[in-house]
């Protein structure tokens, strides 16, 4: 267990994801240099660095077909999220489809709090309804097996 991060590291971590995929949609940065500004500020300080680095990558090189996923969970067209709610959904797409050893009720969870703490007043609600709709796609075993107990 001394190996596996804390809760708290990869929620640190999550959101520092989303501050840095929030910032590459406003202005295309690499990956690295992402990592590089975000490390000279202390933001990586007590996060999941690994987790960190493989999230990144797979969203900014992955994004369209991240967006491809999410696009028929939405009620409206990707081009038209806001970049806090779409920097949370593409973080939290990644997370259910790459990152399977975690609950999916944990990456909504923590994407519905991201979006409740900086986004605009109701994109939570949005947010848990899209990646709800994603998690019955990418983990139908899974949710089906929640929703059963």
């Amino acid at each position: 267990m001394a190996d596996r991060p804390d809760r708290w590291a990869r929620h640190r971590t999550r959101v520092a994801l989303v501050q840095a995929v929030f910032q590459w949609l406003f202005a295309a940065p690499t990956s690295h240099e992402l990592e590089s500004q975000f490390a000279m500020e202390g933001k990586l300080d007590k996060v999941d660095r690994e987790f960190f680095r493989a999230a990144l990558r797979g969203i900014l090189h992955g994004r369209e077909a991240l967006d491809a996923k999410l696009a028929p969970c939405l009620d409206r067209e990707v081009a038209e999220l806001g970049r806090l709610e779409h920097a949370v959904l593409l973080l939290g797409c990644y997370e259910l489809e790459h990152m399977l050893e975690t609950p999916y009720r944990v990456v909504i969870s923590e994407a519905v709090g991201i979006a409740k703490d900086y986004g605009a007043a109701e994109s939570h609600r949005f947010v848990n309804a899209v990646l709800d709709k994603l998690a019955d796609q990418l983990r139908p075993t899974e949710t089906a097996a929640s929703r059963a107990s």
